[in-house]
C-alpha cells in the first residue's frame, strides 16, 4: 500500500527511531517485493503501535 511504502521511505530516512529500530533488530532491509513489505510492516506496527501509543510524543498527522 501507499502507506507502507511511506513507512518504509521514512524508516529508510531515518526519520522515525522506532521503524529504523524494528528494522535493525529484524536484521534485515525491507523487502524488495511491495507485498513483503506490506506484509512486514503490518507485522511491526502490530508490535510497535502500543509503545508508540504509550509514548505519546505528539508527532503524525493527526486522525
Amino acid at each position: 500500500s501507499d502507506r507502507a511504502a511511506h513507512l518504509a521511505a521514512v524508516a529508510a530516512e531515518g526519520r522515525h527511531p522506532h521503524l529504523l529500530a524494528a528494522l535493525t533488530e529484524a536484521g534485515a532491509p525491507p523487502p524488495a517485493d511491495p507485498a513483503d513489505r506490506d506484509a512486514l510492516f503490518v507485522r511491526l506496527l502490530r508490535r510497535l503501535l502500543p509503545a508508540m501509543l504509550d509514548e505519546g510524543d505528539g508527532e503524525g498527522e493527526g486522525g
